[in-house]
């Protein structure tokens, strides 16, 4: 079921005041509540004492007092704003704008002059995304505090609710349970959506314009071949690392257009798991196979971003073309 976020909260900074008011009321005609920030200082006060009223940022790449990028960056290094999310709005044509912003953790990137319906559609998407994160965390609170004794164990899953319930329960094996649990989500879901009942990039998306998704969901799970598949997650332990490893019983796909954030995708509301898995939640995220099969790894001593990076340039490239 798809979530009711009427009158879901955002606040909007941007350093051009026709352009804030523009897209206050494009937003608020769409059943959002806005507030407009003039400069990211006040952006940053204002957060930092009502981080809850708030579900979503829109911030302008040229805000005023200091560019949007600085401005995300100050956001993402405070743990208390960093799981807000950020739709930036700016000049897609400047790939250097763009990748920055990937980098330092917008969710998505909208082009001027706004698209009203693709401003919304990625706010909404990214409010789901942050509440079923949220649902997440719940799920660590909820489970066997034990369960970090476990040395080797394996499950099988078939539906998106017990992928939840079980990424949530083997999250707390690693160290720190909250960076590890949204990534071993996305490749749980992933195992699921796209490997089990055979649904593909291009599939995910219309469905996800026309409000289907979790429909057809459903209904595949009901019918063959798809209600019989099943996947599985291992996680095993030991002194130097947490390694989490997830089968699915799909046809498998080439991952390397998944691993990183990809700018030509920024907009789409989808298709950041892999890459957010690979980037936040794990020190090694590797395909094996025809791409159906998924090890993740987190260390005990936590690498360092260059080392993250040699070791994903060292990735092997799964074979299979499937979408």
């Amino acid at each position: 079921m798809n979530l009711d976020i009427s009158r879901s909260s955002v606040v909007i900074a941007d350093g051009d005041a026709a352009a804030a008011g523009y897209a206050g009321a494009l937003l608020e005609a769409a059943d959002f509540e806005c507030t407009c920030c003039a400069t990211p200082t006040m952006l940053v006060q204002l957060l930092g004492g009502q981080t809850a009223r708030f579900d979503a940022i829109v911030l302008g790449v040229e805000a005023s007092g200091g560019t949007g990028l600085d401005v995300l960056r100050a956001l993402k290094a405070e743990p208390a704003l960093r799981r807000i999310p950020v739709v930036m709005v700016g000049d897609a044509q400047d790939a250097h704008v763009v990748s920055a912003g990937i980098r330092a953790g917008a969710h998505y990137f909208v082009s001027r002059p706004l698209d009203p319906a693709l401003l919304v559609s990625v706010l909404r998407a990214a409010i789901e995304e942050r509440r079923a994160y949220v649902d997440l965390e719940r799920e660590l609170d909820a489970t066997v505090g034990s369960v970090a004794l476990l040395r080797e164990a394996e499950f099988e899953f078939r539906t998106v609710d017990q992928a939840r319930s079980l990424a949530g329960l083997l999250a707390k094996v690693a160290v720190d349970p909250v960076r590890v649990v949204t990534g071993l989500w996305e490749l749980m879901l992933n195992a699921v959506e796209h490997g089990n009942l055979g649904l593909d990039y291009a599939a995910k998306s219309a469905l996800l314009e026309a409000n289907a998704w979790a429909d057809e969901i459903q209904r595949r799970l009901q019918q063959e071949p798809y209600r019989s598949r099943l996947a599985r997650v291992s996680v095993t332990q030991d002194d130097t690392a947490v390694r989490y490893r997830i089968v699915d019983a799909g046809d498998g796909f080439e991952p390397s257009p998944f691993l990183d954030f990809d700018p030509g995708r920024l907009a789409h509301v989808h298709g950041r798991g892999i890459a957010m898995a690979r980037r936040v939640s794990f020190d090694e995220v590797r395909y094996h196979g025809k791409g159906n099969d998924v090890e993740a790894t987190v260390y005990r001593k936590t690498t360092s971003p260059d080392e993250r990076a040699h070791n994903a340039a060292v990735m092997p490239r799964a074979v299979s073309s499937t979408a």
